[in-house]
């Protein structure tokens, strides 16, 4: 497949990472099955390390994805080279009101 993901998390080598996550996900219908019964076998079957988190509290969404991938699920990633912008506090507001 094409645009297929192998690794995703924080703590990947930066002069590996080909990408960036964006915080952006669209599920289908099983995807969205699966990533439910990933997630909730890691809940009731927690032992140890799962991906880059120490402690379930820590899991994070990419977490849950590279655990979605480390047991087989393919998952895609889509490009986006322009129109959108990351907003953390009111001046990147202020920029994407002047932007938009």
């Amino acid at each position: 497949y094409e645009n297929l993901i192998s690794k995703i998390g924080d703590k990947i080598d930066p002069t590996e990472a080909t990408h960036e996550f964006i915080g952006l996900a669209k599920l289908s219908k099983t995807g969205a099955e699966n990533f439910i019964q990933t997630f909730e076998d890691c809940a009731q079957n927690y032992a140890g390390n799962l991906s880059e988190s120490e402690l379930f509290s820590q899991f994070s969404f990419t977490n849950l994805i590279q655990e979605m991938i480390n047991r087989g699920f393919p998952v895609h990633f889509f490009e986006i080279h322009q129109g959108w912008l990351e907003i953390h506090d009111e001046n990147d507001v202020a920029l994407a009101n002047e932007m938009f």
